[in-house]
């Protein structure tokens, strides 16, 4: 009894031991190339997605599908098959910039990499940005293209357009004045404004 006790704990200490170092990696790296893409409206681009088996035995690949309906979608791989270990696959993900993406609030295209590994049904993930062109700047004018004031009358109405240019929500405030503001006043001093993206009030 006194030399059973060692005996079981290097034994035991043996089995986990070589569970450990036996253990095979269940890996799978998933990205795109580029983890950002400047679109323009109206014009096509692409990115690659890149599949790496990092582990030391086959995985097999079930489908690779976007995260969500995204809008200006042109050609979505449909890959399924096994990925050997240190095997590669690059996937090309091509869409436009129509009106619907623009317009939208999509900031990112995520997609979704169902595998299975070691008889393990798991989900890899992969994402890349949208980077929209900035319009710091509001187009303001009159519906008829001038504005006239008639003396002969109390009240006088003028007409204003407003265009957000840029595909991203804009906030902001318009303010009113008059000159000769002595003789001359406005109903409405200031007036808050939310513009939706390529949108007029």
């Amino acid at each position: 009894m006194i030399f059973l006790r060692p005996i079981v704990f290097i034994f035991s200490f043996l089995l986990h031991a070589a569970a450990v170092m036996g253990q095979p990696p269940y890996s799978i790296a998933v990205a795109f190339v580029a983890d950002s893409v400047t679109i323009e409206a109206g014009q096509t681009f692409s990115n690659d997605l890149l599949l790496i088996n990092n582990g030391n035995s086959a995985i097999m690949i079930d489908s690779v599908k976007p995260a969500e309906s995204y809008p200006g979608i042109l050609f979505t791989p449909e890959f399924a098959g096994s990925l050997s270990p240190g095997g590669r696959q690059l996937l090309k993900i091509k869409m436009i910039a129509d009106q619907a993406l623009m317009q939208s609030g999509t900031r990112q295209i995520e997609y979704n990499i169902y595998y299975t590994d070691h008889a393990i049904k798991k989900v890899g993930k992969a994402a890349f940005r949208l980077v929209r062109p900035r319009a710091d700047y509001l187009v303001i004018g009159t519906s008829s293209g001038e504005a006239y004031f008639n003396p002969a009358m109390n009240d006088n109405t003028i007409s204003l357009f407003i265009e957000n240019p840029g595909y991203e929500t804009r906030n902001t405030v318009l303010k009113y004045r008059l000159l000769p503001d002595e003789y001359l006043t406005t109903t409405t001093q200031q007036e808050p404004l939310s513009l939706a993206p390529r949108k007029e009030n």
